[in-house]
């Protein structure tokens, strides 16, 4: 629905700047801040689709790096490589355990930690490596 609102927006716009100078006459404006607007407002329709390409294309690159740094052959850095994520999340739920079992008092960061390292993993993350 976005992107078919965002075509016909584009389309207009396209109309607009096709035709400044006659808007600009008709509306009795100066043909500069008729430029003004409709730079503006094409950058504001334009800019979630450039976050979007910013987003893939950085997503490529760590895809790629994956590729290229990856050595099958050596199994212990890649075991190694495989340990960190799963390592981390078992310390932050002992450290749980441990501060709910002797009473220890955690704080909102902790909170917030824990709640973050449960999110990347049970978060969208699995879904976006399926793809």
């Amino acid at each position: 629905m976005m992107g078919l609102m965002s075509q016909f927006v584009q389309l207009a716009l396209r109309q607009i700047v096709d035709n400044e100078k006659e808007l600009a006459q008709k509306i009795g404006a100066d043909e500069r801040i008729v430029k003004q607007v409709t730079n503006g407002i094409g950058s504001w329709i334009t800019e979630p689709e450039r976050l979007i390409k910013l987003e893939t294309d950085f997503l490529k690159q760590a895809r790629e790096h994956d590729v290229q740094t990856y050595n099958k052959d050596d199994l212990w850095v890649n075991r190694l490589r495989s340990s960190v994520r799963p390592v981390v999340t078992f310390v932050t739920l002992f450290w749980y355990v441990y501060a709910r079992v002797t009473g220890l008092s955690l704080q909102e960061e902790d909170y917030v930690i824990i709640g973050g390292v449960f999110a990347f993993w049970f978060g969208f993350r699995p879904f976006e490596k399926r793809k």
